[in-house]
């Protein structure tokens, strides 16, 4: 099994954390979303709340969480993970041997491949590029700069509301997906911060309760938050829950969304960002021309 080696205190690179990365998809079955790897890094490491919690100096954005997202884009571009859809990825044959190896030669290993990733990209800026792994190869390398940066700055904008502000968000959020949602205000709203109904079919819907906890990206939600909410969203007559959050779940958490009644959905900060994108609240995605590719009808 693969550990981060560093000194005490020290934050670990993105190649040390490419390990982690592997080790993470191999737990989780051999995909996961995003979201998924990162909260399962974090779950099998033995990080400091202290080294979690560093951010960057103009953002709110957790410099180690940031690294792990890096080394899960470069585990990509190394051939040790595949993107087949933008929010999953898979582990790939060569990652499984890489984990295999020991910890000396899967460092010297991953040191190899991000030397001749480097060299890679540096001819994409430069070569006339026909091959199609060359493309998707570009195409990866873009988002290291764009995708995530976007869900940065839409997360760190929600910080910036009121809780109350946030809440506001979060219901219209879920009534552009039809949910007819109340927001329950005042101190007695026993953990429930929305109710109402959630459309199952034209002539069927199913009593629903939400949950908003904006809480910090570093700061993930506990199962005894998880479980507190299924109690006060019973108490409810709520038949479903849902609990949003910009932070992320914990893994007991997640088993407890779906050991008793009503079933907890989760939404943590990416799912969130991914929610409003598709509505275009807030966000607007313009198309890019990729000029190389025309070049193989020439």
């Amino acid at each position: 099994m693969h550990r981060v080696s560093s000194k005490a205190g020290e934050l670990p690179t993105y190649k040390q954390l490419i390990p982690e990365v592997l080790d993470a998809l191999a737990k989780l079955g051999g995909s996961a979303s995003g979201s998924e790897i990162i909260g399962q890094v974090l779950d099998q490491t033995s990080f400091s709340p202290d080294m979690v919690e560093r951010t960057y100096p103009n953002r709110s954005k957790s410099v180690l969480i940031d690294r792990i997202e890096w080394a899960r884009s470069y585990a990509t571009l190394m051939g040790l993970t595949e993107r087949p859809s933008r929010s999953a990825y898979l582990l790939t044959r060569s990652g499984k041997e890489l984990l295999a190896l020991p910890k000396f030669e899967a460092e010297s290993l991953i040191k190899a491949l991000d030397s001749q990733v480097r060299k890679q990209r540096r001819g994409l800026r430069k070569a006339d590029i026909r091959e199609e792994e060359a493309e998707i190869e570009q195409e990866i390398a873009a988002e290291l700069s764009t995708e995530e940066s976007w869900k940065d700055v839409l997360i760190d904008s929600l910080h910036r509301l009121s809780p109350g502000g946030f809440e506001q968000f979060v219901v219209f959020l879920l009534r552009e997906y039809g949910l007819e949602l109340d927001l329950v205000s005042g101190s007695g709203d026993n953990g429930v911060d929305a109710i109402g109904l959630a459309p199952i079919s034209e002539v069927l819907s199913s009593r629903v309760a939400v949950q908003v906890k904006r809480y910090d990206t570093a700061s993930p939600v506990p199962r005894e938050e998880v479980a507190l909410f299924q109690r006060d969203a019973a108490a409810r007559g709520a038949e479903r829950a849902i609990f949003v959050t910009l932070s992320r779940f914990t893994k007991p958490a997640q088993n407890a969304a779906i050991e008793s009644t009503p079933t907890v959905n989760l939404i943590d900060g990416d799912h969130l960002c991914d929610l409003a994108l598709q509505k275009g609240l807030g966000i607007k995605m313009f198309p890019r021309v990729i000029e190389h590719w025309f070049e193989r009808f020439q």
